[in-house]
């Protein structure tokens, strides 16, 4: 069998196992046995493969598998062995085989193995047939991607998308063997990125939109484009039984309607607001549907209920083809619609439904409601978005509107103020106007000044915000002429000379004159440069102010007016030119104005058809730039005239009062350190300041009766208004001493750096207002009880409790009063220095509280430290009064000492740890009876050395350390009686005599109690017994409220058992006397009782552990001597044979040898013979040699474990020390020559005789020697000498080698050859 190249080809690029790709490429290269019927069979283990080999092809046309061709084995074996899905047409009626991962692709058709591909593709087999035909006919592979098709599987007509290849398989011969059909399904990626499409279609067309139909109409034609999955939409909004709409934004009604139950939604209605993809008279979609009526017809009804009560999406199936609901590009009807609910943000009700067409040719499955979702919440969104932008367009309106009406009042309230400011001004103008001799005095003059000038300034005011409202509705209209701007312009900059002089600004003014004339409506042109003006002026501090009037090359005339004031914040330039809005923290002259200055002279500004420009710099300065064209051609023609024409009649020129404005601002404010008014002048200027009261009141003189008591308070007073200062300082100053600082930063530093008596402030000033300044007064440490009024021209409710609430004690609204204002003040002075008294009272009591609290909270400290020490303590500690009679003890002490810790019921009362015992009527038996107490408890073998120790600390005051043992008292009962028993059992001892405090009659002494009050009890007390018990303590045991109980517990019944012996419980006490660190005295002792009970168990049981090893140590060494001993003596023995055999082999050799000898050299045989004879000799010898050795050895080892064992005995006898030493080392003559040895004796006279064993010494000689001669072959120079000299009484000899002469003995042993040792014995006498 060969398969085409291009098949080949295509395999190999496919992900194969290895033994698919061999598969593969036998299928290119047939040889052999390998193309051979008999070679080739299926294989593997696949569900695929059991169905192929169980079916019957008997009938089959292809017959059994037997007779397949290799080429379908092979084929279906690589086909059987992927994990990819594919498939093959086989033979001429195209018979259908496919893998495991193919049977997704068949669905209900599985299986279908080995039926024609007619049958089972038979919906799309004109498609598919054709394009197979032209494989089998060309030769050449084809290629479909993402190919439509529609299965009918799943029992109806499904939309597929497939990519798949036709590829031609050959047969041995090279004819047709059938096609081979990789493929892979790739519906849900193409559905995926089409309803991607859908959603972003959708969501981009719907965005523009502004208004919620206008999304519903957009939406639903959208999706009519391409309906695929959606075959029709249609979109209900949902109306409450009131007919308000559900969910909108902007409804009045969705919180009632939110708040309702659920129950109530049925009772609306849903209208139609878009239908898409389905005729509109269509009775499906109906343009309202009564969900409440019974009477509606609509077939979904109950769905759509059910859809507004839960809020949650439903499907309605299998409806009727006869409704001739649209299927989209699909012949076939839909019979299935998605319901969904349409939730806007942050609404708890349905906005509306969508009723969705589902795509007939599609199952409506988990990925189909989610994509559905997903659309549903795009509308819903652009809904939401589009109703936002629906109500801003209406708030936008009702602002318009609310605009106007307020321009309109402007104007009207305008004309209604300038009414009663004309009988005011009108009048005021004749008085003033009058000579001065017919005015009554100077100062009333200066007062009626004052009226005056502020009456003109609220006059500007009024026509200001006349104007601005005719302006603002379009009722005026500019009048131009032809001007010389240059010098109208310098007029106007000129009467601003003198307020720009004084305030000490540099003053520029560069107009040069014009080449032509500007039409200019003369009166605005003064408002504008009037405004300008006054605005640098009022924000520049420091430097210059500068007007120029300059022409452009684009015909037009500019005008800028420059400034190095405080400049413009960056964030407020694009907002200066608003109306009423001011900006915030500016410093500047003056903290007046209606904000609207800037805002009017923009608009008169475009009545000329020009521009006004602001540029700025913080810090640094501001400059205006008003751009008017030349010419006439921009301006109305019915506008331009020849004469002047002003806007309304004017009594007073407006010019006029801007200057007089900006004089006061140029007035230097009086320094703060004025001193106040001689009474002469008090007078005078009382009478004068009374008779300006607002309205019209005047203060009787005897009232303003100045301090007396050498004391004038401080009253700062903070404002900007050069008036209103000299105003109030006029008024206050005949009672009390005014200072006075022009803005809020100022007045903020004064007062913090000298604390005034009271602070008087205006709420509206530059820099820092009223209530910033009240607050952060507050917040300062030396001004949070300053006394502080704020005076404001705003009323009402809401901004006195904004005053009050930033820290201010009172709130005045301007106009006021002046009786009431001195009468407030005079409060807010005695509430000062009410507030001063409390607050040192205040401080010392503090002083005082904390000092004690400190005082407390240490005791507090000590005690609980000392109570949680002592209580978590694993030792007992105990303390005694000088006499040696407790005063406390903690818990861990009676427990040590085996205490009963429960308590009789006489002293139940008493239970504290920390209850201590008077000192007071104690006598020398309460400390005999105390030691005697104490000692019931001891061991009696100890308690002599602890009476010894404890009375000689009583008489002279001393610590001590001693280890006792303890053990329970005898068991006795009470006074009365009952016998007290212990949880521990009868070792434990009753506390009913030795805690019971006596004073010898049996009666409770008082006891001093620490600062943790004891626990009372209801315990009666038991009569006092007839026999007296000597105190042991003053403070009782530790009450246990866990575990102890107070009822007595009897002792159990004794035992006839043997009883082991108790077991000894060790204390280590440690007392240390207690002395007065003042006076010395001895106050008592203060101890530890620790448990060392365990410590004394472990030393007995380490010392008896080393005892028992020493023991077995000793055991064990002498079985190892004996051991030792007898593998010696079994050495020996087999030696013993060696030496005999030995010395009877060697005497037979020399007979031999001498025999040899004897015979003739020349004959044949004989030298070798001798020569025999000597080597066996030599043998014989090297035996001998290793014998000794070997019992030297055994015999050293010996003597080695008798010495160890005691067991070694030495033989002493009187010997010569030197004619040992020879006879000893004689032996190793022959060496010492053999080896070059140079020996070298120091001995000493042959006279000179010791006591010992000369054996042994000889023993150790060779020993010696052995070792010398052994580690000096490797030195240079060979020379050994033996040296002896006497010491009395001990002679010592010594072996030293050349090479260590110069070492002593102790370092020739370190070396580990012992090349110098020395040897020790004892001379004879």
């Amino acid at each position: 069998m060969a398969a085409s190249p291009g098949l080949v080809d295509q395999l190999l690029q496919t992900s194969l196992t290895p033994e698919q790709r061999a598969l593969v490429l036998q299928l290119q290269n047939p040889t052999g046995d390998q193309a051979s019927n008999s070679s080739w069979s299926l294989r593997g283990d696949t569900p695929m493969l059991k169905m192929i080999l169980e079916k019957d092809w008997s009938s089959h046309p292809l017959g059994p598998p037997a007779r397949w061709s290799p080429a379908l084995i092979m084929l279906l074996n690589m086909m059987l062995a992927s994990k990819s899905p594919m498939l093959c047409y086989w033979g001429d009626g195209f018979y259908v085989f496919y893998n495991d991962a193919g049977i997704d692709l068949f669905a209900d058709k599985h299986p279908a193995i080995g039926e024609k591909g007619e049958d089972v593709w038979g919906e799309i087999w004109d498609i598919i047939c054709i394009e197979m035909q032209q494989v089998i006919k060309t030769g050449e592979a084809t290629w479909s991607y993402d190919r439509p098709l529609f299965f009918l599987r799943n029992q109806y007509l499904e939309e597929v998308f497939l990519t798949w290849s036709f590829s031609l398989v050959y047969e041995q011969d090279g004819s047709y063997g059938g096609i081979f059909t990789p493929f892979s399904e790739t519906t849900q990626r193409i559905l995926y990125e089409r309803r991607i499409a859908v959603l972003r279609d959708v969501g981009d067309i719907c965005w523009s939109c502004r208004s919620a139909p206008d999304v519903c109409e957009t939406s639903t034609r959208q999706l009519g484009v391409e309906p695929k999955d959606v075959t029709f939409s249609i979109i209900y909004q949902y109306m409450d039984g009131d007919d308000h709409p559900m969910g909108d934004t902007g409804s009045s009604s969705s919180s009632s309607s939110s708040s309702s139950s659920s129950s109530s939604y049925p009772h609306g209605r849903l209208v139609r607001m878009g239908c898409g993809g389905l005729d509109e008279n269509s009775p499906f979609a109906p343009l309202e549907v009564d969900l409440h009526s019974a009477q509606s017809t609509h077939i979904c009804m109950d769905q759509l209920r059910k859809v507004i009560e839960t809020m949650r999406g439903v499907t309605v199936g299998n409806l009727p083809s006869s409704l001739g609901l649209p299927g989209g590009q699909f012949p076939e009807p839909s019979l299935c619609v998605a319901i969904l609910p349409v939730m806007l943000a942050k609404r708890s009700e349905p906005w509306g439904v969508i009723l969705y067409g589902i795509n007939p040719r599609r199952v409506y499955d988990t990925e189909y409601e989610g994509f559905l979702d997903m659309l549903t919440r795009s509308i819903a969104s652009s809904i939401s978005a589009a109703s936002i932008i629906e109500d801003k367009k209406q708030r936008l309106e009702e602002l318009a509107a609310l605009d106007r009406a307020k321009t309109a009042f402007f104007s009207n309230i305008s004309h209604e103020f300038r009414t009663p400011l004309t009988l005011i001004m009108g009048p005021l103008q004749d008085l003033v106007a009058q000579p001065q001799q017919q005015v009554n005095t100077k100062a009333d003059r200066a007062h009626l000044e004052l009226i005056l000038r502020n009456a003109r300034r609220l006059w500007k005011l009024v026509n200001k915000l006349l104007d601005f409202s005719r302006i603002e509705a379009g009722r005026v209209q500019a009048h131009f002429v032809s001007t010389d701007l240059a010098d109208v312009t310098r007029n106007l900059a000129s009467m601003f000379e003198s307020a720009v002089t004084k305030a000490g600004l540099e003053y520029v003014v560069d107009v040069p004159p014009l080449n032509q004339n500007i039409y200019i409506d003369t009166s605005m042109w003064e408002k504008i440069v009037s405004n300008l003006l006054s605005n640098a002026l009022k924000f520049t501090l420091h430097g210059q102010i500068t007007v120029k009037l300059v022409e452009t090359n684009e015909s037009a005339v500019q005008l800028l007016v420059c400034d190095s004031g405080v400049g413009i914040p960056p964030k407020e330039l694009s907002r200066v030119f608003e109306r009423f809005h001011r900006v915030e923290s500016t410093q500047g002259r003056s903290f007046e104005g209606s904000g609207i200055g800037l805002a009017f002279t923009q608009e008169l500004v475009k009545l000329h058809h020009g521009t006004i420009d602001v540029t700025s710099q913080l810090g640094k300065g501001t400059t205006f730039t008003v751009t008017l064209q030349t010419g006439r051609g921009h301006l109305p023609a019915d506008q331009i005239g020849t004469g002047k024409i002003v806007m309304s009649d004017r009594s007073v020129n407006e010019t006029d009062l801007y200057i007089e404005e900006a004089d006061l601002w140029s007035q230097e404010v009086e320094p703060s350190t004025q001193e106040p008014a001689s009474p002469s002048t008090s007078s005078s200027s009382s009478s004068s300041s009374s008779s300006m009261s607002i309205d019209g009141s005047v203060p009787e003189l005897d009232e303003l009766v100045p301090e007396t008591d050498g004391k004038r308070h401080r009253i700062l007073l903070a404002e900007d208004n050069h008036d209103m200062q000299q105003y109030l300082k006029s008024l206050l100053s005949v009672l009390w001493h005014v200072e006075i600082a022009g803005n809020g930063l100022d007045a903020y530093r004064a007062a913090t750096e000298n604390p005034p008596d009271l602070l008087l402030s205006d709420v509206m000033m530059p820099g820092m207002d009223g209530l910033q300044l009240a607050a952060k007064l507050r917040q300062h440490e030396r001004t949070a009880l300053l006394p502080i009024i704020l005076l404001s021209a705003r009323a009402g409710e809401e901004a006195r409790v904004s005053g009050l609430e930033s820290g201010a004690d009172d709130y005045m609204v301007k106009p006021f009063n002046a009786k009431e204002i001195v009468a407030r003040v005079r409060n807010m002075l005695m509430l000062g220095d009410l507030r001063a008294t409390l607050s040192r009272t205040n401080t010392q009591l503090e002083q005082q509280i904390r000092e004690r609290a400190i005082a407390a909270n240490s005791l507090q400290k000590s005690e609980s430290l000392h109570r949680t020490l002592t209580e978590l303590s694993p030792v007992g500690i105990f303390h005694t009064d000088a006499k040696g009679n407790h005063l406390f003890a903690n818990e861990r002490y009676y427990e040590l000492l085996q205490y009963n810790p429960a308590l009789p019921s006489s002293i139940s009362s008493v239970s504290s740890n920390y209850t201590r015992k008077g000192h007071g009527g104690d006598d020398d038996e309460g400390e005999e009876a105390n030691q005697h107490v104490f000692e019931d408890h001891l061991h009696p073998d100890d308690k002599e050395r602890w009476g010894r120790l404890w009375m000689k600390a009583l008489k002279k005051p001393s610590s001590f350390v001693i280890e006792v043992r303890i053990q329970p008292a005898s068991t006795s009962s009470s006074t009365n009686g009952s016998p007290t028993g212990s949880p521990r059992g009868n070792k434990m001892v009753s506390f009913l005599q030795d805690m019971r405090l006596t004073d010898g009659v049996n009666t409770p002494k008082p006891t001093r109690a620490s600062n943790i009050s004891p626990p009372t009890s209801s315990t009666p007390t038991p009569p006092p017994s007839s026999s007296s018990t000597p105190p042991l303590s003053s403070v009782s045991a530790p009450a246990r409220t866990s575990t102890t109980s107070l009822t007595p517990v009897p002792a159990p019944a004794p035992s006839n058992l043997a009883k082991k012996p108790p077991i000894e419980n060790w204390r280590l006490i440690q007392v240390a006397p207690e002395m007065d660190t003042i006076t010395g005295q001895f106050l008592g002792f203060v101890g530890t009782l620790t448990d060392v009970t365990l410590q004394r168990k472990l030393e007995s049981e380490k010392m008896e552990e080393q005892r028992r090893r020493v023991s077995d140590a000793e055991a064990y060494r002498i079985e190892q001597e004996r051991f030792v001993d007898m593998i010696c003596h079994e050495i020996r023995n087999p030696l013993n044979g060696i030496f005999n055999n030995s010395d009877l082999l060697m005497t037979s050799l020399q007979r031999r040898a001498i025999l040899v000898n004897d015979m003739d050299s020349s004959l044949p045989g004989v030298n070798a013979l001798v020569g025999q004879l000597d080597s066996d000799r030599e043998a014989v010898g090297a035996v001998l040699a290793c014998a000794r050795h070997q019992k030297m050895i055994a015999d050293d080892t010996l003597h080695l474990s008798r010495v160890k064992a005691g067991k070694y005995t030495l033989r002493m006898v009187n010997f010569s020390l030197a004619n040992t030493i020879q006879s000893t080392l004689h032996i190793f003559d022959a060496e010492l020559d053999a080896k070059g040895i140079q020996l070298i004796l120091e001995l000493p006279p042959d006279s000179v005789w010791i006591r010992g064993d000369p054996h042994r010494l000889s023993q150790v000689l060779l020993n010696l020697f052995s070792n010398a001669i052994k580690f000096i072959d490797t030195s240079v120079s060979k020379i050994i000498t033996v040296r002896s000299h006497i010491e009395h009484p001990i002679q010592s000899a010594t072996i030293i080698d050349e090479d260590e002469q110069q070492a002593q003995p102790s370092d020739a042993t370190t070396r580990g050859h012992s090349a110098a040792p020395t040897a020790h014995v004892g001379t004879v006498p």
